[in-house]
């Protein structure tokens, strides 16, 4: 759960609201999206009532709805898949440009293939096997890259006394700025996105029954301090006067990580984003088949064929 909720643009929104926003910029995005997933706990337990045996959010619908919502809901729903894995593939693309020689074009598609590849072994459980091993390196790489880019740009002593570069409403912790500006939108926005989306749903159903609330209060704990921690370095830049390459925040974390970190660490770090991206990727990918078997297929296709 956590490895899904975690993709590529959870690092890059965080940094960036770490450097917009102040000491409170990674909590206002690392906090919010860990509450969703806690948020879903009690929907979740709601939705295994109504549709026991169900793999989609479409089969909830249909059961209290009928079949022309499920079909919307499908549409809905894979629209948003497809549009989750140009997101990762681009951020995959994004990556390869910045930290090797190779083009945009060629990252996207190897970030494509190779996903799609392991994907098609056996579908939901490559997604899950695969999401374990994901997220056991991306908590071992956050504990060493986070740590080693602070240490490398001079300490903690160097980021606190560039704590004073910053503006009176970037130091405040409890900032109106960051709240209303990052914090509020985020809320509603992955709320929405939490509860209306497969990939969720998809575990939700997966999981025994007996182990939801276990395994949402986790989710929630690694999020928070996976993302938060990377979060983080976009606060380390602002305190020490760092300007995004061309401008654009997304170099935050790549920018940081190459200009103070070995090559090895550049590695490592190379191996977090793309794992971060593939877990989510693969995801969607699994989702996608499950919405046209279960949703389109099964409900609007094979009914109708003669016997």
């Amino acid at each position: 759960m956590t490895a899904t909720w975690i993709w590529a643009a959870s690092f890059y929104a965080a940094a960036t609201s770490g450097y917009k926003y102040g000491v409170s910029g990674p909590i206002h995005y690392g906090f919010w999206g860990a509450l969703m997933i806690l948020f879903i706990y009690p929907f979740g337990m709601r939705f295994r009532e109504l549709a026991p045996d169900g793999h989609t959010l479409g089969e909830l619908i249909h059961a209290r709805h009928g079949s022309s919502s499920q079909l919307i809901l499908a549409i809905s729903n894979i629209m948003g898949s497809l549009i989750s894995l140009m997101v990762n593939f681009t951020a995959a693309g994004a990556l390869v440009s910045v930290l090797s020689p190779l083009s945009f074009q060629t990252g996207v598609m190897i970030a494509g293939i190779g996903v799609l590849s392991y994907t098609l072994t056996s579908g939901f459980r490559a997604s899950v096997f695969t999401d374990f091993a994901q997220l056991v390196a991306l908590m071992a790489i956050g504990i060493v890259i986070i740590p080693a880019v602070l240490f490398a740009m001079g300490g903690p002593e160097v980021m606190v006394s560039g704590l004073s570069n910053l503006t009176l409403e970037q130091q405040n912790f409890f900032s109106s700025e960051a709240f209303f500006q990052q914090g509020a939108p985020y809320f509603v926005a992955v709320l929405a996105y939490a509860i209306g989306n497969q990939t969720i749903t998809q575990r939700l159903f997966a999981i025994d029954k007996t182990k939801i609330k276990a395994t949402f209060i986790t989710a929630t704990v690694g999020y928070a301090g996976i993302v938060i921690g990377l979060g983080m370095i976009g606060l380390m830049a602002v305190t020490i006067g760092v300007e995004p390459l061309d401008g654009n925040m997304n170099n935050l974390i790549p920018q940081m990580v190459s200009t103070y970190l070995h090559p090895v660490f550049i590695a490592l770090f190379f191996i977090l984003v793309i794992g971060s991206l593939s877990s989510t990727a693969d995801s969607d990918l699994s989702a996608l088949s499950t919405i046209m078997m279960a949703d389109v297929y099964g409900k609007n296709i094979a009914k109708k064929r003669p016997c």
